[in-house]
């Protein structure tokens, strides 16, 4: 059995892997990889949520089928951060997807299919979009 910590843009989570989970899945679970995990949530009092893997796929097998939203308020706060945005994509070339959301008319403008979803790009991407207007589905 292992207790990790799983970290992203918004904060921290405790995960346990119990046995066999460790062992189908312990080439992914180092420090610094990224991970999807799956499972069961479980939340007592007084204590911090933590999370039962079932499973673990690796961030970069589902970057083929992944795609990262960013939410925009309308046209011209995409247009005011679309050249920033296009110039970190460049930066970062890979086999993921990427779509825009216009909050107010409710538009959806297809972004590169060439993107890579590394930590670097992500914290880029926050900094220019905030991390509230980042989904990865």
């Amino acid at each position: 059995m292992a207790c990790l910590v799983l970290e992203d843009l918004i904060g921290s989570l405790e995960v346990v892997v119990f046995p066999e989970q460790y062992e189908k899945y312990k080439s992914f679970l180092r420090e610094g990889a990224m991970v999807f995990c799956k499972g069961k949530v479980k939340k007592e009092e007084a204590k911090n949520a933590s999370l039962q893997v079932d499973s673990v796929t690796y961030f970069f097998d589902r970057e083929q089928t992944a795609v990262i939203w960013l939410q925009f308020a309308d046209f011209a706060d995409y247009q005011k951060k679309e050249g920033a945005v296009v110039s970190c994509m460049r930066k970062y070339p890979g086999n993921g997807s990427l779509r825009f959301f216009l909050k107010n008319t409710k538009q959806i403008k297809q972004g590169s299919k060439s993107v890579s979803f590394g930590k670097a790009f992500l914290y880029e991407l926050a900094a220019i979009c905030g991390e509230e207007n980042i989904k990865i589905k």
